[in-house]
């Protein structure tokens, strides 16, 4: 395909809108990195990140900076009911890495792996770029559950979360004990953010400080759980997919499906 031919490519169509102009520099960066060495257009790109969703979709293209080699766009979708759902990811090809900037499922839709799959698409069109890390800033429930699928935080987050998290361990002391407190508490103080993983992964039984039963007592919730959703901070991280311990534990979140 030549280049005069191919530019409909960046053109909008019934699938896909470009809000931002697409200069000539920008065109071709897109032919050198994705459309000779992978065949991808941008709306092909576009359909890898949601390859899971069988039904139609829109996308818009807000950002296509060849000099700065980041790309951005938001596939969105329908249940057909008013439900919806949409993703917004940055290819960042300076880094190189892919930002998971955001994700939203309709909250009735929610808990039905629409999340889960939609972060394998994202995982495979990362392997296939050969891009490695995948960047995003964690809010509500993704505080703890994207601990648990490898991401971990950034240094400068994790310093700031060990300032909460110590704090709410101390609120579970009379749940834990002193030994299996001290042991949390190292762990905690650890100067690696990979501790993060091991922490959202605790199970140790604790009282909420947030859930309270009819009785008004509060339920009981994995140490995990209450550590990075009963504190204040959301933080910002990464996953890499070269390291295997990280590459392990997203596998399993992504193929629960085929269990």
């Amino acid at each position: 395909m030549s280049a005069g031919a191919d530019d409909r490519i960046f053109m909008d169509s019934n699938r896909i809108h470009f809000d931002v102009p697409v200069d000539p520099r920008a065109r071709q960066w897109w032919r050198d990195r994705f459309l000779t060495q992978f065949g991808l257009t941008p709306e092909d790109v576009g359909d890898a990140l949601s390859q899971s969703w069988p039904d139609e979709k829109r996308m818009t293209v807000t950002q296509f900076d060849g000099e700065a080699e980041r790309f951005f766009i938001r596939v969105e979708g329908s249940f057909g009911d008013g439900d919806f759902w949409f993703h917004a990811r940055t290819l960042d090809l300076s880094g190189p890495a892919i930002n998971a900037d955001r994700m939203f499922i309709s909250e009735a839709r929610r808990s039905q792996g629409h999340g889960r799959r939609f972060m394998g698409d994202l995982v495979r069109l990362a392997r296939l770029l050969g891009i490695a890390t995948l960047r995003l800033d964690s809010e509500h429930i993704g505080r703890y559950a994207w601990l648990r699928v490898g991401f971990v935080p950034d240094r400068g987050s994790w310093t700031r979360l060990k300032v909460e998290l110590i704090h709410r361990l101390a609120m579970a002391l009379p749940d834990l004990g002193e030994q299996r407190y001290l042991e949390i508490l190292r762990m905690i103080q650890s100067p690696s953010p990979e501790s993060a993983r091991g922490l959202a992964s605790l199970t140790d039984a604790v009282g909420s400080a947030e859930l309270f039963g009819p009785d008004g007592k509060p339920e009981r919730v994995p140490l995990g759980r209450a550590l990075f959703l009963e504190i204040g901070s959301n933080w910002s991280g990464e996953l890499d997919l070269s390291d295997t311990t990280a590459q392990s534990v997203m596998d399993h979140y992504i193929d629960q499906d085929k269990a």
